[in-house]
């Protein structure tokens, strides 16, 4: 990311109880919700860019449910 790339806000929602789970943990490991995703998106995008399809294959069945 370029220092001038201007951030966008993503949004989604999910269950509270998931929610605090998911920021205990992520306090635990010394990081945040918006690190740890910015990161993951970043990961994302340049496995599957690297044509590396597992990667988004594996997340299909999860968001069908």
């Amino acid at each position: 990311m370029m220092a001038s790339d201007e951030l966008k806000l993503i949004a989604t929602k999910v269950p509270e109880a998931k929610k605090r789970r998911f920021e205990e943990i992520l306090q635990s490991r010394g990081t945040n919700a918006s690190v740890f995703l910015r990161q993951a998106i970043y990961e994302f995008i340049e496995q599957y860019d690297n044509e590396k399809p597992e990667v988004q294959l594996s997340l299909i069945p999860k968001l069908k449910k």
